[in-house]
């Protein structure tokens, strides 16, 4: 399936791909390819419908959230923890892989099945990859979408950010080559970090009752 050219689908594949290289060291091939790849995108749709339709209704989600229709993997959340497992068998079977979320997980496996620690199976790190690739992945997207809207709706704002990027470039040799941009680099761009916390006041992908001042 190919890929809807939307804010939206851009931002979730090139947020599955950021989230899986952090988790399993695999990109999940969604930028190179130009294709929804296992219909991941397409069938988080259908994800964001159930969780938020059951949500309010959660005796009648005990009709679909058990243990059969689990194994069945016929909702959308199935194909999560199946896309989830498939890339931790994958994973496990990579001894050059870089150190990543994963390694962290099965070392911690290995080291609770030698201490006899009963409260870390595999179920667990399943359960915290899933978590990790549909939280991390939504989240984040929902945020780039949000400062990509309000900024361009503001000419100024997304002329300033781009100047200030530029100028890193041109005069200090920043934010260059094919490299992602480094945490030191990004926290030297005040003007993008203030609109990016503007953008998250405005409309945040996870709520929360902390209050936190902005630039």
């Amino acid at each position: 399936m190919s890929v809807p050219r939307t804010s939206a689908s851009v931002a979730k594949a090139v947020m599955i791909r950021l989230t899986g290289e952090v988790t399993f060291s695999k990109p999940f091939g969604f930028m190179d390819a130009g294709a929804d790849v296992g219909d991941a995108i397409a069938m988080n749709v259908g994800l964001q419908i159930f969780l938020c339709t059951f949500g309010f209704y959660r005796r009648a989600s005990y009709l679909f959230n058990n243990p059969f229709v689990t194994w069945t993997g016929l909702l959308p959340v199935g194909h999560v923890v199946n896309t989830a497992a498939a890339a931790i068998a994958e994973r496990q079977r990579n001894p050059d892989a870089r150190a990543d979320m994963c390694q962290h997980w099965i070392r911690g496996l290995a080291k609770a099945r030698a201490d006899g620690y009963e409260g870390f199976n595999e179920r667990h790190l399943l359960s915290a990859a899933v978590s990790n690739l549909g939280a991390g992945s939504d989240t984040i997207s929902c945020g780039m979408q949000t400062f990509c809207y309000h900024a361009m709706r503001k000419p100024d704002v997304w002329r300033r950010v781009r100047e200030e990027i530029d100028d890193a470039r041109r005069s200090e040799g920043r934010c260059e080559g094919p490299a992602p941009v480094s945490w030191d680099d990004a926290q030297r761009l005040p003007y993008l970090n203030a609109a990016i916390l503007e953008s998250l006041r405005i409309l945040a992908p996870v709520s929360s009752t902390f209050c936190l001042p902005t630039p």
